[in-house]
Formats: C-alpha cells, structure tokens, sequence
C-alpha cells in the first residue's frame, strides 16, 4: 500500500502544512510517494527529500502548475492515480489547496472524500469532527482509495525526522506531460481588462 501526498509549496519552499500530511501517512504501513507538481521547483524537492521515510518523490516541472490552480491539478492527480496500481490512499492538508482539489479527484473517480481527519485508527477507520467541531465522528470508508485532507493541528511531524541533508535513497519520478499550458488568471483579467 502507497500513501501519496500532495505537496503544497510556493515553488521555493514547502508549505508547513505539507509536514501534517507527511505525518498522517506516517500511520498507514506501506512506502510514502509525495507529488510535486510546480515551476521550476528544486528547491521544493530538495527540502522533501530531508525527509526520512520518504520512499519516493514524483514531480512536474511545468508552467501549468505554477500557480496551484485546482484544474490542472486534478487532472494531474487524476491520471497518476488511474496509472498507478498501488496508492491506497491520497492525503492533502486540510488547508484551501487541499480542500480546493481532493473533491475534484473525488467527483472524478467516483470516491467521497473525507474531510478534516484528526486521527487514523486503521486504514479504513478514520476520525473527523462534526457539528461545527462540537462532536467527532468515526468514519470508515471501504473505497478502493481513500480521499483525505488532514488537520494540520493533529498531526506534527517531529523536528527529528527531518535531516539537514538530502537522503540518498529516494527514488525521483521526473513525469513529462503533455498538459495544455494553462495560464493564471490574472494574465488573462489584464488581457481583457487592458489594465
């Protein structure tokens, strides 16, 4: 079992969050793929691959996903994961990023995502509040992939996990796309606009 997480960044440096989702896929037994979809963004791997236990990082160097916009990250998301076999489970923070593009992938491969979880007791039973944070609900989900943003204040990742070197034995996937060039929207306000 693969837990694959996205990576949030500004495409210099990893968002703190980021290390919530690397803890939660922490709990689950199996290798951990994080994906880092980006603009020239070497920094960004350089820093994940401090990690330890980190089997493998897959990143897209393209224009598209310089910005973080939702579409052209689902579609990423949603053709690595229909050509990958053994992610069992796809974990972003619960932070806009997260809750901007896991329930696109949902819709898209036909899964519920779920939401906010604040503990992982298995692989299929999972903790989330409910009633605006007044109550916690226990969830288990029998997907074939498990859609989860985490809250970033239940999970930390200690400071010990993180190396000052990169470690040597993580696998880096360089995928190229052909991914039509999305361009952000203000280039395209200011085009119409004439501002």
């Amino acid at each position: 079992m693969t837990a694959l997480v996205l990576a949030e960044h500004d495409n210099q440096k990893v968002a703190p969050n980021t290390f919530s989702a690397i803890a939660a896929a922490k709990q689950f037994a199996g290798k951990i793929t994080i994906l880092v979809a980006g603009f020239k963004c070497d920094a960004v791997i350089q820093e994940l691959s401090c990690i330890n236990d980190i089997a493998e990082i897959c990143f897209v160097d393209a224009l598209a996903y310089s910005h973080a916009l939702a579409e052209p990250m689902t579609e990423l998301i949603v053709n690595f994961l229909k050509n990958s076999d053994d992610v069992h489970f796809l974990i972003a923070p619960a932070s806009t990023f997260g809750k901007n593009i896991i329930p696109r992938v949902g819709a898209l491969l036909d899964v519920s995502p779920i939401s906010d979880v604040v503990n992982i007791i298995d692989d299929k039973t999972f903790v989330r509040p409910i009633y605006a944070g007044n109550a916690l609900a226990t969830i288990e989900s029998y997907d074939s992939i498990k859609l989860l943003t985490v809250r970033t204040s239940a999970f930390t990742l200690p400071t010990t996990e993180i190396n000052n070197e990169p470690h040597t034995d993580v696998t880096l996937q360089h995928y190229l796309l052909s991914h039509r060039s999305l361009p952000f929207c203000r280039r395209v306000i200011q085009k119409y606009l004439k501002i």
